[in-house]
């Protein structure tokens, strides 16, 4: 029964047309001219504005664009911490072996960095592997909303001259596969349309739910906007820590935090422990990139950590990020077992405890709201109905039949992956696919 089931849907998601797939013929054949040097980019190229695209490939030439780049990051629209120099600078330092560093800068015609198109190249897969740029923070770190960075004035010409940029890459690249994109961001707004033009076809996927939940004005109003078995579960367990004695302690200094982070491994790890599985953390090279990161953008008063403490000692840390007017709750560690004798175990529950803290905490510095970030748990939807969705967008250089075959095998791969789970699903099994 489950293997006639299987057969009868996958080959109905053979014969179903994506409309999205359509290839669309360039407008005109000067747009796919490659330009620059036997690589195929010249150091500084000219695209169709007066602004002017080159291309970083250097570790320490990235190093040190850390003012400019946030400064920028601080004049665009973006919305998203992830987009911060700290952030994926370490990234590419812990992530960036296997990989060329491909960052586009756009600057106007005075010099100043209009622009930032914060790319690498990677090769994928075997028979056929093909090229693939993608943003940087894309691999074990979770980022959100990524784009290219842009100054307000100058969004479309900044894409214009990304999209130059990139076809004077040609040679190298036989996908561009950008993720974690927003439905407002400028590579879905301006990107995906010139790609199109020039006959590269797209393909666009749903990538990650991310909760969110609009905070009020005042902390005293902030129970108003959860719902009411919400909102007594968080008062009775911020109630029944607080009379063993647990307080909120933010962390201030560069220098705290950065001594902490072993303390929130360490209570991620128990809390994961409890379920059997590893958790986030360990993998060495993701606790080394939140080593370098975290004081990179507590400089620019961009981390929030808290520790929830009993006599002294922590039972719960919270890793928080803020950009602007939103508050990201990016990570959570906790003790499973009770602190106290005095708090019984069903009692216990330090992370409803942290969460609702924490926020009181956000509202009073003024944020409007708490993002938090991918995937539709249980819990985070405890906490708000509100969420959007962020897409994964790939583009496929013509005439690359190879590329264009990965990319079909890949999304076959990915339908007969939701088909077997809904099949699955329906006869009661587990799934773990």
């Amino acid at each position: 029964m489950l293997n006639r089931s299987l057969r009868t849907t996958a080959k109905t998601a053979l014969r179903r047309k994506d409309p999205e797939d359509e290839v669309i013929e360039p407008a005109s054949r000067s747009l796919k001219k490659e330009i620059g040097g036997r690589d195929g980019f010249a150091r500084a190229t000219r695209p169709p504005t007066s602004l002017v695209a080159s291309l970083c490939r250097s570790t320490e030439e990235f190093s040190l664009l850390a003012d400019e780049w946030d400064g920028l990051l601080e004049r665009s629209r973006s919305h998203s911490v992830f987009l911060s120099w700290g952030w994926l600078y370490a990234w590419w330092r812990q992530f960036g072996g296997g990989r060329e560093l491909a960052l586009i800068l756009v600057r106007d015609p005075a010099g100043q960095l209009v622009g930032i198109a914060p790319f690498c190249l990677e090769r994928r897969g075997r028979i056929p592997s093909v090229r693939v740029v993608s943003f940087l923070g894309t691999e074990r770190v979770s980022s959100e909303y990524l784009d290219v960075i842009a100054d307000p004035a100058r969004e479309e010409d900044v894409l214009a001259a990304v999209w130059h940029a990139l076809m004077g890459e040609g040679k190298n690249w036989d996908w561009l596969r950008l993720t974690d994109l927003l439905e407002s961001s400028l590579v879905l707004r301006h990107l995906r349309p010139l790609c199109e033009q020039a006959g590269y076809r797209t393909v666009l996927s749903n990538s990650e739910v991310c909760p969110y939940l609009t905070l009020p004005p005042t902390a005293e109003a902030l129970p108003k906007c959860l719902g009411p078995n919400m909102r007594g579960n968080v008062k009775r367990k911020i109630q029944k820590l607080r009379e063993i004695g647990a307080d909120l302690v933010p962390l201030e200094t560069v220098e705290e935090m950065k001594s902490a982070l072993p303390t929130l491994f360490d209570l991620h790890a128990k809390r994961w422990a409890a379920r059997r599985l590893r958790g986030n953390f360990w993998d060495p090279r993701v606790r080394a990139f939140h080593a370098e990161a975290v004081p990179a953008l507590a400089r620019r008063g961009r981390i929030r950590l808290f520790e929830l403490r009993v006599d002294r000692r922590p039972i719960a840390f919270q890793y928080a990020l803020r950009f602007r007017d939103t508050f990201f709750l990016y990570q959570v560690g906790f003790d499973p077992l009770t602190p106290d004798p005095r708090l019984k175990q069903t009692q216990y529950s330090p992370g409803v405890a942290l969460i609702g803290l924490c926020l009181e905490d956000a509202v009073r510095e003024g944020l409007r709201e708490a993002d938090f970030l991918r995937g539709g748990e249980g819990y985070k939807l405890e906490w708000t109905k509100s969420s959007r969705t962020t897409s994964c967008l790939t583009a496929v250089t013509p005439g690359r039949w190879g590329a264009a075959f990965r990319l079909e095998a890949e999304r076959l791969d990915r339908s007969l992956r939701t088909i077997v789970k809904k099949v699955l699903r329906r006869q009661g099994a587990d799934v773990s696919l």
